[in-house]
């Protein structure tokens, strides 16, 4: 009886034991806060950070690092090997903001004791720092106050030993006016080369321990730790959904921060963010290899969709829902390069996006911009977003041809044509005589009668206008005669003239050249025949009386007719 009553109270006490072991268990891993405040209580401060509000709300970029020593850390408990899931800093009043704004937190173990130098650069600063928490549709709601707000990390952060910096960067340019319903001022302390901060218009790229007009004086803000490891996650993992840092569209490439909200949370999870133009089935294509963050940054040239691939510890996929970055694109086209043609009209450039605001070449700013001369000729073109676009165009021009010729006879009726001339893409002659026509430079011609002829030199640039340039051209006695035709059925009326003297071809002979001289073989007039045309009339009012001869100049032969002016 004893020996059972034993045994039972043995059971009994193992289970205690192992209740015992598990609460103890239980209690280490839950995870607990620590709060770090050395230092001299000072009046509460907009200017500490770890966000930068004025009573103005004027700036919306700031930046602030803060230096935690090993002997803080190790007064607050904080040992190597410590997981830092959280922190927070203490607000004193309740003022709150809806953003969106981008804000960053970025964690480092380090060998540093002091902030000593009166200004460092972002740069240095963060460098080897890890992204450890990344909002880009940051809110701030109201809060009792004073009180934490806190943030949770995206990653937890394990400290190493020595020192711990913190930097957090704030961007509230996409945030409307006002910022908040009033400045956040920040419970803090004084201790000495513990913080640099800045805060702009644009992201700082230098902090000090003045934060622009307002002085730090060595105060740091009140900062809150949570320790405790972080659970590991559990499939199926919720991929939540995707957001980006803009609603409205942006100008292309312009940098944009995507986040997820309502995803699964916990170690061991990966984001591979994706994107498409169109958002359908295997479009999608992958921005980069997988990440233990969820925070990403794109710059879409055009309007583009974009998800996140979830994956908690090998399992399945999942995709969050996607979310689309409009681009404001501004197209500008002045049209393909292009040529004027001398006495054409201007050429009226158009750089088209009504209600944008232009800037060109020559300093003018209206839409439209008349060209009459060669040039290179831009544009500028800035939309109500802002968004730019431009374009270039060539514009050449084609003067009129200008230019003469020489006429040189050889023997046999042949005359050599050559032209000196600008600008001329074409040469096209008309050697006064049966139609008679060539192209190209220099030419010849034959003529089969001595004579005066009229040679035209049409010089056609590459807009096809034409120059016409004109001269007269004698053929001398090196051209033999050919016989003279009798009892051709030409007749000339009345005869003798007085006023007007007729001729009518009835040979149906061609007529090549009509030349009508007095009896000393002077040439009086000269024109080129008509073919086989039947009339002709010559106006003979101004010859004194006397004996004249119509010379007619055919293929087969000469025509001469007398006549008399009474």
């Amino acid at each position: 009886m004893n020996m059972k009553r034993n045994n039972y109270i043995s059971r009994a006490a193992m289970l205690f034991l192992l209740c015992a072991a598990f609460w103890c268990s239980l209690q280490s891993a839950r995870a607990q806060t620590v709060e770090i405040n050395t230092g001299t209580p000072a009046t509460n401060l907009y200017a500490v950070g770890p966000i930068y509000i004025s009573p103005t709300m004027f700036y919306t970029y700031s930046r602030f690092a803060y230096l935690y020593t090993q002997a803080e850390l190790a007064s607050a408990g904080i040992t190597s090997g410590t997981t830092i899931s959280a922190v927070g800093w203490m607000k004193s009043n309740s003022n709150s903001s809806a953003g969106p704004s981008n804000f960053k937190i970025y964690m480092k173990n380090s060998s540093a004791t002091a902030y000593a130098a009166s200004s460092e650069t972002w740069t240095n600063l963060s460098s080897g720092a890890s992204l450890v928490y990344q909002n880009a549709s940051q809110s701030f709601p109201a809060t009792a106050s004073p009180n934490y707000t806190t943030f949770t990390l995206n990653t937890a952060f394990v400290y190493s030993g020595g020192a711990i910096e913190i930097m957090t960067e704030w961007d509230a340019s996409a945030t409307p006016s006002p910022l908040a319903t009033g400045s956040f001022e920040w419970v803090n302390t004084t201790v000495t080369d513990r913080i640099y901060g800045g805060a702009n218009t644009s992201a700082p790229t230098s902090l000090s321990s003045t934060s622009n007009n307002t002085s730090i004086d060595n105060r740091r803000p009140v900062i809150q730790f949570t320790l405790g490891s972080v659970s590991g996650c559990t499939n199926p993992v919720t991929p939540g959904t995707s957001t980006a840092s803009v609603t409205v569209p942006v100008c292309p490439n312009t940098s944009v921060n995507l986040n997820l909200s309502g995803n699964s949370t916990g170690s061991g999870i990966t984001y591979e963010w994706e994107r498409s133009a169109t958002n359908t089935a295997g479009s999608y294509t992958s921005m980069g290899a997988s990440q233990t963050t969820p925070a990403a940054t794109a710059q879409p040239a055009t309007a583009t969709w974009y998800r996140c691939k979830v994956v908690c510890s090998g399992g399945t996929p999942a995709y969050s829902t996607p979310v689309q970055v409009q681009v404001a694109n501004v197209s500008v086209h002045l049209g393909n390069d292009t040529t004027l043609c001398e006495g054409s009209s201007s050429l009226i450039l158009n750089a088209g996006n009504a209600g944008s605001t232009y800037l060109w070449n020559d300093g003018s700013t209206a839409q439209t911009k008349s060209v009459s001369a060669a040039g290179t000729f831009w544009v500028q073109v800035t939309n109500a977003t802002g968004c730019q676009g431009r374009d270039t165009i060539v514009v050449g021009f084609n003067p009129l041809a200008s230019g003469s010729f020489t006429a040189t006879e050889a023997t046999g009726g042949l005359v050599n044509f050559a032209a000196t001339a600008s600008n001329a893409a074409t040469y096209f002659w008309q050697f006064g005589v049966n139609n008679a026509t060539a192209t190209g430079n220099p030419v010849s011609y034959t003529y089969s009668n001595n004579g005066f002829y009229t040679v035209t030199l049409n010089l056609i640039n590459a807009c096809g206008d034409t120059t016409k340039v004109n001269k007269s051209v004698t053929v001398s006695g090196a051209v033999s005669l050919k016989e003279i035709i009798k009892d051709a059925a030409v007749s000339i009326f009345p005869n003798p003239a007085k006023e007007v003297l007729m001729l009518e071809n009835g040979s149906g002979l061609e007529f090549e050249q009509i030349k009508m001289t007095d009896v000393l073989g002077k040439v009086i007039h000269m024109q080129e025949g008509k073919g086989t045309q039947k009339n002709y009339t010559f106006n003979v009012h101004h010859l004194s009386a006397g004996v004249y001869f119509l010379e007619i100049s055919t293929p087969s032969g000469r025509i001469v007719k007398q006549f008399s002016i009474k």
